[in-house]
């Protein structure tokens, strides 16, 4: 992932330091920097191997380390990563106690609940960069591509970053909903959801765009911006989720992290279903680690 030279470029912090730094491609597209707008360059940034005090009384800490080991299961590549998070986040979280927590290990789900659990910080300060990125480019899509008369800010990509993945419209006063002309119906509104994700399918999840999503995201935190963004947060208590399991969904992000989520605004049964299931799963996993 390249966040840190999209942090940079944005101007997003006052210092970044980069701890066990490993150089990776730096590909995209011009849709995601359309979305992204970046800014003029005015930051420095310091290069760190393994000294975590050099983070110290960091307002963000954003997590990017993939395990690189041969684990034969998908189970053995998760437990790889939940090894090298044993040896990091405790450290972190010790140097920068009052920081945010910004996961963007795979799978994103997982590891924000492995962050939140060895960090022992409160679930708002632990999040997952989640569907950040495919709800970006799902509004951008529906409102740039399609040429939707809808607002494109009321489609929402939720739940588990990948497949499972779910499209919603928005859910509360917090979004504004117009009930005009210019919004489709439901029937039209599932027809356009379905059109858009089958652009989103040939979007890959590129270094290029996700860096620019989790400067996005810092940009957010740091500057107390109280945006609206679909990333993982802790979903028990939402759809009848009664596990300890993270999952995106549209969260308000200030400086404490997480500080309200967004519901969907109509019961939606599909909806909690596939939720529901996608929790399942991942708490399965998560009782088969070693923490």
């Amino acid at each position: 992932c390249r966040a840190e030279i999209y942090i940079f470029v944005q101007g997003a912090a006052d210092q970044v330091v980069l701890l066990d730094l490993s150089e990776g491609a730096a590909k995209g597209g011009t849709m995601d920097l359309d979305i992204f707008t970046l800014k003029k360059p005015s930051k420095i940034v310091f290069l760190c191997l393994s000294d975590f005090s050099a983070s110290a009384d960091s307002k963000v800490v954003v997590l990017t380390v993939n395990s690189l080991g041969n684990a034969q299961s998908y189970l053995g590549v998760i437990q790889s990563n939940v090894d090298l998070f044993r040896g990091i986040v405790p450290a972190v979280a010790h140097y920068s106690q009052n920081s945010v927590l910004l996961v963007a290990s795979h799978p994103v789900e997982i590891m924000t609940y492995v962050s939140w659990k060895m960090s022992a910080f409160p679930k708002s300060r632990v999040i997952g960069i989640g569907c950040n990125l495919d709800t970006e480019r799902f509004q951008y899509i529906i409102t740039n591509l399609l040429k939707a008369q809808t607002i494109g800010k009321e489609a929402w990509i939720i739940g588990e970053r990948g497949e499972d993945k779910v499209p919603v419209w928005c859910g509360s006063n917090l979004v504004t909903c117009h009930q005009t002309e210019g919004v489709v119906n439901d029937n039209s509104q599932e027809q356009l959801a379905n059109r858009a994700m089958e652009v989103l399918k040939g979007k890959g999840q590129k270094s290029w765009s996700v860096g620019l999503s989790i400067a996005d995201l810092i940009e957010s935190i740091l500057k107390n911006k109280r945006k609206v963004h679909s990333i993982s947060t802790l979903a028990k208590g939402c759809c009848n989720i009664n596990s300890e399991v993270f999952l995106s969904m549209p969260c308000i992000l200030g400086t404490s992290g997480v500080t309200e989520i967004i519901k969907p605004l109509k019961e939606d049964k599909v909806v909690a279903k596939k939720l529901q299931s996608s929790a399942a799963s991942i708490h399965d996993l998560q009782q088969q680690l070693k923490l």
